[in-house]
This record gives structure tokens, sequence and C-alpha cells, in this order.
């Protein structure tokens, strides 16, 4: 916080106030910035938070964790990935191959976080609900209600566009595809550059 400094002794790291009282003694080998009234620390190859008083609200335990977005951090444990909330209980569980941050750019039902299970890609919402199947080999953040998806068609690496509610609105069609600007956005298909609306209708080039 803004009146502790961080001190070191050897390799292990702390905090001390404006008087030199140590407020968190020198027992970690990494601690992170505060973020939300948080802060990662990290011992003996594991990760966990201590709140504003030093005090460890989530237990040092977690292989990776991440910093709050939205009041949610991912985090990895036995090779797992998922999410935590400020208090350590898992919002997402922690059976993902990867876990993102959720944006801070969004809210409401566009509030997800992608997620991965063997190469397939979708995304969770703030309660980790799977509310889009991991069945895509790219999946890109929300713009203006949807979100570019990428997936095999046929063997062939196709894109489309799905809406916040995980429906293909736009089928995977296009060899390459730009996020939605407003109510258009750019595609290629059979070599050719062409804009498409939020129904998928080709509006010009």
């Amino acid at each position: 916080t803004g009146s502790w400094a961080r001190v070191k002794i050897g390799d292990k790291m702390g905090y001390i106030d404006r008087t030199g009282e140590v407020v968190l003694p020198c027992e970690y080998e990494s601690i992170g910035y505060f973020q939300d009234g948080r802060a990662v620390v990290g011992k003996e190859g594991r990760f966990g938070m201590i709140d504003s008083t030093g005090k460890v609200v989530i237990e040092v335990k977690y292989e990776r964790l991440g910093t709050f977005t939205k009041s949610r951090a991912w985090a990895k444990m036995d090779g797992k990935w998922g999410h935590i909330d400020k208090d350590g209980n898992v919002t997402t569980p922690l059976i993902y191959d990867s876990a993102s941050d959720y944006s801070n750019s969004y809210t409401g039902s566009t509030l997800l976080a992608a997620v991965s299970i063997d190469g397939k890609y979708g995304k969770v919402d703030l309660n980790g609900k799977l509310i889009i199947p991991c069945e895509y080999i790219g999946i890109d953040y929300h713009s203006f209600g949807l979100a570019k998806v990428k997936k095999s068609v046929d063997g062939v690496p196709k894109f489309g566009y799905i809406n916040e509610f995980g429906q293909e609105v736009i089928p995977c069609q296009y060899e390459k595809a730009e996020k939605f600007e407003g109510k258009v956005a750019k595609v290629m298909k059979e070599g050719k550059w062409c804009k498409v609306d939020e129904s998928g209708r080709e509006v010009g080039e």
C-alpha cells in the first residue's frame, strides 16, 4: 500500500510501515502490487494473496495465480485452471487447460472469460457457468455483442461469429475475419474481402 515499503532479507521479501515496523515478515519469495486490496505472494513455488493488513486471505497453495479483474482471478492447481473470488472461493471449477481474465471492457451478459479443454476454447460467465462450449480452436473477446471464433471445417480453419449466448449467428465459413466495428465486420471469402452486418448479410466491400 502507499504507506508501506517492500524490504528484502536474503531472497525473501516483506513489508515495513513508515515507522520501520514490520507489517509483513520477510517470508515470501515474491510479492505483487496491491490491486483491489489484494496482492499476490509466492513462497516455495506456490502462490496466494494477502490483504492490505498483511493477512493471508487466500492460501498460498496455487501453482499460478492472476490478479483480479471484475473480482475474479484465474488460478491453477494440479495442472488445471479455473477462477476464484476475493475470498478464495472457487467460482470456475479448476478443470480446464487454461483460463483467461474477464475483460474489464464488458458488463452483463458479455462479461465472460475464455477457457479451454484439449485445445478447444469456450467461455464461462462470472459464476463459472460454461456459456459457450469448448468447441472452437480460437475465440476472441466480444465486440459490439459478437465474438469472432475459429473452428475446423472439414479440416480447414474457418472464421465466424457467436453472440453472448454462444449461438453461432454467422457461420464459420470465412478464411479471414476481423472484429465487429459498429454494426459491420470485414471478412474474406474465396480470397475476396467484403463486409457483413450482424446477421451475416454482405453489405459491401
